[in-house]
This record gives structure tokens, sequence and C-alpha cells, in this order.
């Protein structure tokens, strides 16, 4: 349903169980311009739903952990978009014709981009991915910036799906190398009281404020249970994992899982 066809309203409730808003849901709508006039950012339960309003360089809340579809549809006075770590997809059409829009950074945290996320921004010269797995449409329309095709570079780890994506059709790929294993946050193919410490210093710096110091590489091994998110408990798993091979055990990751 799009709401400018409702009756006319300026106040509207949003249940805290919705989790999903539909594209241009509330265009044109008096509520949606009475939000725009707040912040350009419109967030509703988390999602961002709404920046075609804004202009120039934009960071997204650590609040937000979507992006809503085509929640920047036709924003062409957007130049560069900060994502944080706590967004986890990104909706259909979410940066439709952002003609200004030059860079950007895709975080580890994002497993899926919506059918033609970046369609038609005719400015883009660099996607960066930092998670190998995450879901890219198979059509050359989810990326481009040329007659149909993207003439930008794609950055992503060996044998990752943006890889795949960028040969598909023939797009140009520059690997950031072999992402890290499982927990092994120092990379040295083992896990050890290293890794704990480096998560127990991880934990600390963001108690404090300050980040939690990891790369978007780091997060990625850091997220033992897989729950996009880096907790206590996945320091309880690796600190498990350690105990269990330093003990002459060969534990798998589902017998430290279970």
């Amino acid at each position: 349903m799009h709401f400018n066809t409702a009756p006319v309203s300026t106040s509207v409730t949003i249940g805290n169980g919705v989790t999903n808003v539909g594209s241009e849901a509330f265009y044109d709508t008096p509520w949606l311009e009475g939000k725009q006039s707040e912040n350009p950012l419109v967030i509703v339960n988390n999602i961002l739903i709404d920046g075609m309003t804004c202009e120039g360089d934009v960071e997204i809340p650590d609040s937000v952990t979507s992006i809503g579809d085509s929640a920047f549809y036709y924003c062409v006075y957007l130049t560069d978009i900060t994502i944080p770590d706590s967004v986890t997809s990104i909706g259909d059409y979410a940066f439709y014709h952002c003609a200004s829009l030059t860079n950007v950074t895709i975080p580890g945290s994002v497993t899926s981009i919506g059918s033609n996320a970046f369609y038609e921004c005719k400015s883009l010269t660099s996607i960066i991915f930092f998670n190998p797995n995450c879901k890219i449409p198979d059509s050359s329309l989810t990326i481009w910036n040329e007659d149909y095709l993207y003439t930008g570079t794609i950055y992503n780890y060996d044998n990752s799906t943006a890889e795949a994506y960028a040969e598909t059709y023939g797009y140009i790929f520059i690997s950031l190398g072999t992402p890290l294993s499982l927990a092994d946050l120092d990379g040295d193919n083992e896990i050890t009281v290293q890794d704990a410490y480096l998560y127990q210093c991880a934990f600390a710096n963001a108690a404090a404020g300050n980040g939690d110091g990891l790369t978007d590489t780091q997060r990625i091994a850091a997220d033992v249970d897989g729950d996009g998110e880096i907790t206590v408990q996945d320091a309880y798993y690796i600190q498990k994992y350690y105990a269990q091979t330093a003990a002459g055990n060969y534990p798998t990751w589902d017998d430290i899982l279970s």
C-alpha cells in the first residue's frame, strides 16, 4: 500500500513489530514530509526508510539495522555514504539513480543487497564488500553506472560472491586477499590465547565508547556463532575452543556451538 493514496494525515503510528516497510510506502505524504523536515534520514524501528532529501556526505547512525527498499531513490546530490556495522541488509532499489555517489563500502555485517540496489549510479567508481558471502542478485542491473554495465571496480575476498558476480558480467574485480578463518583474529592460522586477548580488547574498547578496534575482516572472523553481532557469547566460544585444543582435543565448531 502507498499511503499517498490514503486520506491526508500528518500522523502515522507504526507498531514495534513492523520489520519491513515497502518501497516508497509514504512517498509524497504529509507525514513523510514532516519527518524529512526534522531529519533527512527517516528511521522507523531501526529501518532507514527514507533518505531521499540527503545531500553530500551522509553517515547512517549505528541504530540502523537495515536500509529499506528505495531508501535513497533518486537522491542525486548524495556523494558519499557511511554504512555502519549494525546494518545487515540493503533493500531493492536502495540507491537507485544516486548519480553523484562515487564510492561505497559495504561492511561485513551486510548479508544481502537487494535487486537493483545500485541501479544507474552514474558516478560510482568503486564498491567494496567485506562479507565474502554477501548475497548479490544475479543481474547486471544490480550494480551499474553506464549503458547497463558497471565500469568501476568491485572489491572483495578471494572466492567471494562478489568475485563470482564480477566474473559473470565481466566487471573489474580486485581481491582483498583471503579472509581470516573463524575466530583467527591475528591471522596466524591458529586459535590461541592471543585471539582471545584481541576479543577482550575489542569489548573493552567498545565499552569505553571507542569502537571495537577490529577491522572488517576481523569482525567477520569474530562472529563465531554467525548471528551478525560480536558479543560476549562469541568470546565464550573462542575460549572454549582454545581450552579444548590446549587439552589435546580437536573439536569442530559444530561441537563448540552445540
